[in-house]
C-alpha cells in the first residue's frame, strides 16, 4: 500500500513525464507538419497537436466522474486523468513517428523536386555566368529574369513541395547550387567559342528552347510536380 504522500509524488512524476511528451509533440509537430509557416501560423495548431492527449483525458475523467456519480461510487479523478491523457499521448507519438516517416511517394516527388531546382538554377545560373567571366551580356541577363517570370507559378509549386516533404536545409541548397555552378561552369569552359555559345544560350532562351514544359529529359518529374 501507498502512503498520501507516495501517491502525490508519484502523481507529480507522470505530471512532469506527460507535460514534457506534450512540448516534444509540439516541437515535433511545428518541425514537420507546419515547417516553413510563419510562426503565427505555425505554432498555434502544434499546440493544440501537443495539448490534445490532455483535452481527451480530462473529457474521460469527466465522463468517469459523472457516471461514477450516477452510480454513487467513488471516483479518483486525477487517475483516470492521467491514465486517459497518457494512453492519447502514446497513440499521438506513434502517429507522429509514422508520420514523420516518408513514404516511397514522398521521397520520389521530393526527388523530382529536387530535379527540378536544379533545372531551375542553370538558366539564371548560366546567365550569371556568361555575363561576369565571358562577355557582358545584359540581355542574356533580362532573358533570364524573363524565364523566371514566366516560371513563376512552378517555382513556387517545386519550393511548396519541397517544404511539404521535409523542407531543403541550408546544406541540401548549398549542395544544389554548387552542383549546378560547376556543370554550366564545365560546359561553357568546354566550348572553343565561349562567347559564340553564350550568345547562343541567349537565342535559345528567347526562343523558349529552355522553358522547362520543353525539356524532355524532365517533363514527367514536371507532370508530377504540378499534379502533386
Amino acid at each position: 500500500m501507498f502512503s498520501g504522500s507516495d501517491v502525490v509524488r508519484k502523481s507529480r512524476v507522470w505530471v512532469l513525464i506527460l507535460a514534457i511528451c506534450s512540448v516534444a509533440l509540439m516541437v515535433c509537430e511545428a518541425t514537420t507538419t507546419y515547417q516553413g509557416m510563419i510562426p503565427s501560423r505555425q505554432w498555434p495548431p502544434a499546440v493544440g497537436y501537443g495539448l490534445a492527449p490532455w483535452l481527451v483525458g480530462l473529457l474521460v475523467a469527466v465522463i468517469k466522474e459523472g457516471w461514477a456519480r450516477i452510480r454513487k461510487q467513488n471516483h479518483r479523478f486525477g487517475r483516470s486523468l492521467l491514465w486517459a491523457t497518457g494512453v492519447f499521448m502514446v497513440i499521438m507519438a506513434f502517429a507522429t513517428i509514422m508520420s514523420a516517416v516518408p513514404s516511397r511517394d514522398q521521397v520520389e516527388i521530393r526527388n523530382d523536386a529536387m530535379l527540378l531546382m536544379g533545372a531551375s538554377a542553370w538558366v539564371p545560373g548560366i546567365a550569371a555566368y556568361c555575363n561576369n567571366y565571358v562577355e557582358a551580356a545584359p540581355e542574356m541577363i533580362e532573358e533570364a529574369a524573363s524565364w523566371s517570370r514566366r516560371h513563376d507559378r512552378d517555382l513556387r509549386k517545386i519550393v511548396a513541395v519541397m517544404e511539404a516533404t521535409g523542407g531543403l536545409s541550408k546544406n541540401e541548397k548549398n549542395q544544389i547550387d554548387q552542383m549546378a555552378m560547376q556543370a554550366l561552369k564545365a560546359k561553357v569552359n568546354s566550348q572553343q567559342d565561349k562567347k559564340g555559345y553564350c550568345k547562343q544560350v541567349e537565342m535559345n532562351l528567347q526562343q523558349g528552347l529552355f522553358d522547362l514544359d520543353n525539356r524532355a529529359d524532365i517533363a514527367s518529374a514536371l507532370k508530377r510536380i504540378r499534379d502533386f
